[in-house]
């Protein structure tokens, strides 16, 4: 008998006909081979009419104090234009920037005696995207020349989007990277008109300086230059810059925040590029846009003129390889250590770090690294280390030991050594004072690092258990085919294991999601599922684009496509991890990416859950959308044919579950913190409950009057469902405090997060 996908879903395989019945619905008893059947009081529609009233009176005259209201404005504008999927197409970009970077031809530099990668086809490559752009936002300003942005109808607006963004057939290679950046930065034109408009309908004294749609759309053509070149710079090893002037001074003028700690690099730029955006709506002078030209070409000539820190951590890294290759037998590399060290932290002082006394500190931490690493130096004891690694990554990463000479030896302790300086140097500047505890601190960082790159032959007994040793691996530093430019690393052993459900349930990655779910739209319909677990570690400055682009194992995809298999754990369960793998982050060292495979499937990151803090309506409003994946969806739809709601709900409470809220609670201290909102932690976990109890409450009361919408979300050839929940405030201080009220619901199909 055929097994249907709500019954595989629910991990049954009983006939569908005995779970149907009119008017009523069973219980699932935890006990195998019986049920309980109970009455099913479903609640019939409770609807209520919701009428929204807007006043005829201009905010100037509602309210007082014109700065405030200015200052509140330009936060409800930020707000409207804050776009996580823009931050996803910038990081896509960069993804297959980093790829076209890494697959370029190397060339010998004679003055170094390295060799380095010519960045020429990813800087031509984003350079025609930055053009593209240009010329679709010079169509849109001379349609919009002298309109002012309240008489342009949102038909218009979207009949010239769709001229300006034609199919991008002409782009090259590969369209979707182009065609996902295009179709973000489409999205975000409409967004600039629309929060135009709302200020200029509060009628307040910032609503005298919105510029023609046209005018605003050309001050965008500067702008965007620079953004994209900040992507590049990020892709191939240049250091993102501190935030432009007129952003930072913008930001002060209201009380804002443009950047928060919380933020990654990405979300970063396209902060500060919303930022250079409300500048250029709202700056009354006509020079302006003179005037961000000029800036947009000093910007760029500085990050050309920034180094390459990628490029000479790989240059001091070969360096260190070979000094440690020629050293004297059982000295100390003193000398190779003092040279290394200040190149080694570069990506940590570019980025903020304050050394007080660096030059005594990074002295002090030589001599302790030459002395604890003298006893392999040489290479006669580099090239039986050597051939350790190369046995115990032979098969998965194709090392020969010949062919590899005596190099994988010295690489796993420069590796080592760096890994080292990087945990260290992450540590307090008043523990870096502190000598003895500076001492204590290189030691037992020096021994982690020893046991995850050097075999346990070469470590004492303490370190690394000799019964564990034969399934033991080594991170090994990759990509091999451009040595000595390496990204990242990569663990020398598969791991395997067979999941349970319930095992897969505990499994969550960075974006909320289980591995549960991940395997169910993956196509798994039995359990247990074998699995194969491999583990990654980027290097300083590299981004998945220079790992995907490597670990395709021969199949062409798409960077940004290829990425989206490699993840990193917010719980891993019972998954097995590589021995001192943080499972949380500590000690200055990230968790390790991992990409799991189920019977040969790829499984890839879905991002199912996004939240929004919506100040640009009468109300401010947070809104919650939750994505089910298409194998979920077809369920729930047979499952609302048999009329089983309860199963409905309790599959959507599954999905809803601690990880996703832990996710979004974190997202949520991020937009309360860029928005100089003061939460603590405790308001944010629980308004964080709030919301996703809101939203299964009243999909579970809504629940028979929206079946339909559901099924036919469902069946409809875009790719899941998302359901969304609305919820209304009075005001901005009213969020996170008190008691939230029934949310609007909708239910679309696809992926949404508008």
């Amino acid at each position: 008998m055929e097994t249907t996908s709500a019954e595989v879903f629910n991990g049954q395989t009983t006939e569908a006909g005995n779970h149907a019945s009119s008017g009523s619905s069973l219980l699932n008893s935890p006990f195998a081979q019986h049920e309980l059947s109970q009455t099913d009081a479903v609640p019939g529609p409770d609807l209520e009419l919701e009428v929204s009233l807007e006043s005829p009176f201009t905010d100037s005259y509602l309210f007082g104090d014109s700065e405030a209201l200015d200052s509140q404005a330009l936060e409800m504008l930020i707000s409207e234009l804050e776009d996580e999927e823009f931050t996803e197409a910038l990081e896509a970009l960069a993804e297959e920037a980093a790829s076209r970077y890494m697959t370029s031809p190397a060339s010998w530099n004679h003055e170094l005696g390295v060799p380095v990668l010519d960045p020429t086809d990813a800087e031509q490559w984003v350079e025609a995207i930055g053009e593209r752009a240009d010329q679709l936002l010079a169509e849109l300003e001379q349609r919009f020349i002298d309109r002012s942005v309240e008489s342009v109808t949102d038909e218009e607006l979207d009949e010239a989007l769709e001229m300006a963004f034609p199919e991008l057939e002409q782009f090259g290679d590969p369209l979707d990277v182009q065609d996902l950046f295009f179709g973000k930065l489409k999205k975000k034109l409409k967004k600039i008109a629309r929060g135009a408009k709302n200020i200029v309908k509060k009628g307040i004294k910032l609503a005298s300086k919105v510029l023609p749609l046209g005018i605003i759309y050309r001050r965008l053509r500067p702008i965007i230059k620079p953004l994209l070149k900040k992507v590049l710079a990020s892709a191939i090893g240049r250091l993102p810059r501190s935030l432009r002037e007129p952003a930072r001074q913008l930001a002060q003028k209201y009380g804002l925040k443009p950047a928060s700690e919380f933020e990654t690099e990405f979300e970063y730029f396209a902060t500060e590029f919303d930022m250079s955006i409300a500048g250029a709506l709202t700056d009354p002078d006509p020079q302006a846009t003179e005037r961000l030209e000029s800036e947009a070409a000093f910007e760029a000539s500085e990050i050309a003129a920034e180094s390459n820190i990628a490029e000479e951590l790989d240059i001091a890294r070969e360096r260190l390889v070979q000094q440690l290759l020629e050293a004297e037998p059982d000295q100390p590399p003193l000398a190779a250590m003092e040279q290394f060290i200040p190149l080694a932290i570069l990506p940590i002082v570019k980025t903020g770090i304050s050394l007080i006394g660096r030059t005594k500190v990074v002295n002090f931490i030589a001599g302790l690294l030459a002395r604890l690493i003298q006893p392999v130096v040489g290479r006669q004891l580099a090239k039986p280390l050597s051939v350790q690694i190369a046995d115990k990554g032979l098969s998965l990463l194709k090392l020969e030991a010949e062919g590899e000479g005596e190099r994988l030896g010295a690489e796993a302790i420069a590796a080592a050594v760096e890994e080292t300086v990087s945990e260290i140097f992450s540590m307090p500047d008043e523990l870096l004072e502190n000598e003895l505890y500076v001492e204590a601190a290189v030691q037992d960082a020096f021994h982690r690092s020893a046991a995850r790159h050097i075999p346990g032959a070469f470590l004492r007994r303490e370190i690394v258990d000799p019964e564990s040793e034969k399934m033991r691996g080594v991170w090994v530093m990759m990509p091999r085919n451009t040595s000595p430019i390496y990204r990242y690393k990569k663990y020398s052993r598969v791991l395997p294991l067979r999941l349970t459900r319930e095992m897969a349930r505990e499994v969550v990655f960075s974006d909320g999601e289980t591995l549960e779910e991940r395997l169910i739209d993956g196509g798994e319909t039995a359990w247990p599922v074998d699995v194969e677990v491999e583990a990654y570690d980027l290097l300083p400055l590299a981004n998945l684009g220079h790992l995907a682009s490597f670990e395709t194992d021969g199949e062409y995809l798409p960077s940004h496509e290829a990425a989206l298999e490699f993840d990193v754990l917010e719980e891993a369960g019972e998954l097995p991890l590589p021995p001192d793998s943080e499972r949380s982050p500590s000690r200055g060292r990230k968790r390790p990416l991992i990409r799991v495979r189920a019977r040969g499937r790829r499984l890839r990151r879905k991002s199912p859950v996004s939240v929004r803090m919506d100040l640009s309506g009468s109300q401010p409003a947070v809104r919650l959308h939750v994505w089910v994946g298409e194998r979920r969806a077809h369920a729930m739809s047979e499952q609302l044919q048999k009329q089983q709601h309860r199963e409905v709900i309790s599959s959507f409470k599954a999905i809803t579950g601690p990880p996703m809220r832990r996710v979004v609670a974190k997202r949520l201290r991020s937009m309360f913190t860029r928005r100089n909102m003061s939460r603590d932690e405790a308001t944010l976990f629980n308004l964080t409950n709030q919301v996703f109890d809101g939203l299964v409450a009243a999909l579970s009361k809504q629940l028979p009057t929206m079946a339909v919408s559901l099924a036919t979300a469902a069946k409809d050839p875009a790719v899941g469902l998302t359901v969304t929940a609305v919820f209304a405030f009075e005001s901005q201080d009213a969020i996170g405090k008190g008691s939230l009220g029934s949310p609007t619901l909708t239910v679309r199909p696809g992926k949404h997060r508008d």
